[in-house]
């Protein structure tokens, strides 16, 4: 190849083409997320609902999930998983679900959810799954979400410590005390979630064409 496409920079240092010749055009939002959409942002402290999209495999933190909803009996989970009916199903029937966490093989709404919740969670463990850009983190920071990211991965082309923490899924009292201390103030959790907006508005759907329409000019 003469040029190489990355969509992040951890992705440029796996990879040391040195001497190939490399861009780095992120990832973008989907252009159904509307940039203007009006969020609550008391309505989203006071719910309280932790929000965890991923896959049904335990590499992307699945029993980290269940440890951190059972220190937290009084808080809302909901973890989205992309799998089967059947599989979700087995899956329950295998561990101990606590009552606080609804899970769903799919939903017809995933932009509610977002709008919705308090906070969103990545846990994908870093020696058996790294995240080359993790678009869900980015999906959540663009519906005013604080976010828990895994300590490595391609989400560092746009996650700060502003906008959440970075920890590995294993540190669960980490994770718990971070999610408690938000939640015990409306100032601290108000401020992560303004600045992940903040960041998300650079990665819209919008942005991300003016970044490949610039790409492909030099082509023609």
């Amino acid at each position: 190849a003469d040029e190489i496409i990355f969509v992040s920079r951890y992705l440029v240092t796996e990879y040391k083409l040195d001497r190939k010749k490399v861009t780095i055009i992120p990832n973008g939002l989907r252009s159904d997320f509307n940039p203007s959409i009006e969020l609550n942002l008391e309505e989203k402290f006071d719910s309280k609902k932790i929000l965890f999209i991923g896959y049904l495999k335990k590499k992307k933190g699945l029993y980290e999930l269940l440890k951190i909803a059972n220190k937290m009996p009084g808080i809302p989970f909901v973890a989205v998983l992309n799998c089967s009916v059947q599989s979700l199903e087995k899956f329950k029937y295998q561990v101990q679900v606590p009552e606080n966490l609804e899970l769903y093989a799919s939903h017809h709404d995933l932009q509610l959810l977002y709008k919705e919740a308090f906070l969103v969670m990545n846990l994908s463990l870093p020696d058996a799954c790294i995240e080359s850009f993790a678009l869900t983190i980015l999906e959540g920071m663009f519906f005013g979400c604080p976010v828990i990211v895994p300590e490595i991965g391609g989400h560092f082309q746009y996650f700060d410590s502003q906008a959440g923490l970075a920890a590995d899924a294993r540190d669960v009292e980490k994770i718990v005390n971070f999610i408690t201390g938000l939640q015990e103030d409306f100032c601290l959790w108000e401020s992560y979630s303004v600045q992940a907006r903040g960041i998300a508005e650079d990665y819209s759907a919008l942005s991300y064409r003016m970044r490949v329409n610039e790409f492909l000019s030099r082509y023609c």
